[in-house]
């Protein structure tokens, strides 16, 4: 993973297309036609690109960890906020708030998602954990939000919730923000490709474009490599939300 601020994005790319105040030279001013708000479009762009064909080839390179607290008599929680279109990949239940600790007694148990809707309504309160994922409006709002559902609803404030998922990159809004993503030099090579759209016939055009591909084409390699042949250690994901119903 590599990490440039957005502003530091910005200048390399000004730089590498001479998009520079031809009456004051050395004074990094953008074309008019290619202002700070769109660059930071194309960053954006550019970072859902790579996120998209990652997750294509190799979604577990984004695969994080987050532990929430239950709340006694508490049955929904928020979903980790970075979360990938709510791709779960285990859930587990502990009596330690760090289980990956192998010194502690954690009592850890895997939480199985429910996939009959008709489940829930066999739950006992002293049940092990399962869940559903739920999508309801937010308190007091209109706009839906998806929320982890517990069955049956937390016994007591003593036990944790982890969630292995995959996250999603995060975008950028202002220039002193932190872009960071793999494959950095695809990114900034995308972001000078997508820019020279505003500037149709450019003599950098064809240049930049196999760069770009190059990069590409390497990017795709790079993945393909990442999968090991024997899927050895490898963490399945469940799929039941998309193969079977809960109606």
């Amino acid at each position: 993973m590599s990490n440039k601020t957005v502003n530091a994005i910005i200048e390399q790319v000004k730089d590498d297309l001479e998009l520079k105040n031809s009456e004051a030279y050395g004074e990094r001013s953008l074309d008019p036609m290619v202002s700070t708000s769109y660059l930071i479009q194309k960053i954006n762009d550019s970072i859902e690109e790579i996120q998209a064909e990652v997750m294509g080839q190799y979604e577990d390179y984004f695969l994080a960890y987050n532990t929430t607290a239950l709340v006694g008599d508490q049955s929904e929680y928020d979903l980790p906020s970075n979360i990938a279109i709510n791709k779960i990949r285990r859930v587990y239940c502990h009596n330690n708030e760090d289980h990956l600790d192998p010194n502690t007694n954690n009592d850890i148990y895997k939480v199985e998602r429910f996939t009959d809707i008709d489940d829930i309504y066999s739950v006992d309160s002293g049940d092990d954990y399962h869940y559903m994922l739920i999508d309801r409006p937010a308190t007091g709002a209109t706009a839906y939000e998806t929320k982890f559902k517990t069955f049956p609803k937390a016994r007591n404030s003593d036990q944790y919730i982890s969630y292995w998922y995959i996250r999603s990159l995060s975008t950028v809004s202002a220039t002193g923000d932190t872009v960071s993503v793999p494959f950095m030099r695809f990114l900034i090579e995308d972001v000078k490709f997508k820019t020279l759209e505003k500037d149709v016939g450019n003599p950098m055009a064809g240049f930049i474009s196999g760069n770009r591909d190059k990069l590409y084409a390497l990017m795709q390699k790079t993945l393909a490599n990442k999968v090991p042949d024997d899927r050895a250690g490898y963490m399945r994901p469940d799929n039941s939300f998309y193969e079977s119903s809960i109606l």
